[in-house]
């Protein structure tokens, strides 16, 4: 009888054992998927940040008759927000661009992208992050879509000598 209550409780914990890993599974794959259908991805620090196409805040309009653009990604809910601006540009005819930074900045700024993260343990200047060192690929600018992606270092504006690793992307639809 004790034999038969023991295998039981084995048989029992090895089915509870089974069904959560099966959740814990489900769950991983839900939020790889919630990733990978984000419209705005950001890693940066040891933690990654995801905006979903449908909670972004509206896009401030577009100028594309002239030749700066600024995009600004939120969430009403968001901890980071994300500043791009794009100035004397050839994107506005070609569509699609990729940047070396700081290079790229040399002569005059073109291209300036920066992060705001409002739980960072840093001075309230330091809560901006600036894109300092990297690439950035534009795959598509259109009046009604950004699609690119950027890998590289920065750091807080005055925090000259902590740079870390910042990547992401933004596939975004206004």
């Amino acid at each position: 009888m004790k034999t038969l209550v023991y295998m039981l409780c084995i048989i029992s914990l090895q089915a509870c054992k089974n069904k959560n890993s099966q959740m814990a599974e489900a769950i991983s794959t839900n939020a790889t998927i919630e990733k990978s259908n984000a419209a705005v991805t950001l890693t940066m620090e040891g933690e990654t940040f995801t905006m979903q196409q449908q909670d972004l805040n509206p896009q401030p309009p577009l100028n594309f008759d002239g030749d700066n653009i600024q995009f600004n990604f939120y969430t009403n809910e968001s901890i980071v927000s994300i500043d791009f601006n794009l100035t004397n540009t050839e994107i506005i005819k070609k569509g699609k661009a990729s940047y070396t930074i700081p290079d790229a900045n040399l002569e005059s700024v073109k291209v300036d992208l920066s992060f705001f993260n409002k739980n960072r343990d840093a001075s309230r200047i330091n809560k901006r992050v600036v894109f300092k060192k990297g690439e950035i690929t534009i795959e598509k600018c259109t009046k009604t879509e950004l699609k690119m992606s950027f890998k590289g270092e920065g750091s807080g504006m005055t925090e000259r000598n902590l740079s870390f690793p910042i990547s992401g992307s933004i596939n975004a639809k206004f």
